[in-house]
């Protein structure tokens, strides 16, 4: 569910648009981690509710900073819903 999120966010998807794109776009149900043979593909229901429990715990915010500053640690950045390589310097 929190690699749902961190697609919502880049991609600017509402929650039916990113079921939509769970159930159309094989990318993102592989980097969701979804076995969608076995496991059924969260709907816009489930994902709003674990955004949810998130701001709740105040912890949207923070996982999204430490997936920047980990991407950053790697040389990468997001960019318009795709992850760059950066080039060294």
């Amino acid at each position: 569910m929190l690699r749902i999120q961190l697609m919502q966010q880049w991609h600017s998807l509402s929650d039916p648009a990113m079921e939509d794109a769970l159930i159309e776009v094989p990318t993102t149900w592989r980097f969701a981690g979804i076995d969608v043979v076995s496991e059924r593909i969260p709907d816009a229901t489930k994902i709003p509710a674990f955004r949810h429990l998130l701001e709740k715990h105040n912890l949207g915010k923070q996982i999204f900073e430490a997936v920047k500053a980990h991407l950053k640690a790697n040389r990468m950045a997001m960019k318009q819903g795709t992850i760059i390589e950066l080039m060294p310097p």
